[in-house]
């Protein structure tokens, strides 16, 4: 049996419907999607700048999204 491959666009989720909706569990975890989501078709890493405009994130938010994903080791 062949093989088939397929090529899958990953896209920013959009963020502001989270927040329209004033979920902030749900604004985090769309965030956090967003961050693995960008991470994985960073093969070879990102700097803390370029995750921040990538996914137009605040320094504060963006900081605490990776510290998180450290201490429960997603991130080394």
């Amino acid at each position: 049996m062949a093989k088939s491959s397929a090529v899958v666009k990953l896209e920013k989720p959009d963020i502001a419907t989270a927040t329209d909706r004033g979920a902030d569990g749900v604004k985090s975890a769309a965030r956090v999607l967003s961050l693995i989501s960008f991470l994985t078709t960073e093969l070879s890493g990102a700097t803390f700048t370029e995750i921040c405009t990538a996914l137009d994130l605040p320094k504060s938010s963006a900081h605490a999204l990776l510290a998180t994903m450290v201490d429960q080791g997603f991130l080394t």
